[in-house]
């Protein structure tokens, strides 16, 4: 027969594996939020630059005969992957 003891033991220890192994890079280290958040401010330029558009609905300037609306959307692509990767290494 099991010990009803043991059994809530295992249980628990089990619980702590699942727990470390959930907790971010920061809580870790227990600086959450601590000095560099202000970075964080950068993940507004792509959706800023994206958001109004007026300002990109035109077909001049191309680029290799792409419309000036296509390649300024992809180029924010490009863009938006870099500063996720700044802010992703800043909080680091």
């Amino acid at each position: 027969m099991c010990d009803k003891a043991a059994i809530h033991q295992n249980h628990a220890i089990n619980q702590n594996r699942g727990r470390s192994g959930m907790a971010g890079r920061g809580e870790q280290n227990g600086n959450v939020g601590k000095g560099r958040g202000w970075i964080r401010i950068l993940l507004l330029l792509p959706f800023l630059g994206v958001l109004w558009v007026p300002f990109y609905n035109s077909v001049e300037p191309t680029f290799f005969s792409v419309p000036f609306f296509y390649w300024y959307q992809m180029l924010w692509i490009i863009i938006c992957a870099v500063v996720v990767w700044i802010v992703y290494r800043a909080d680091g």
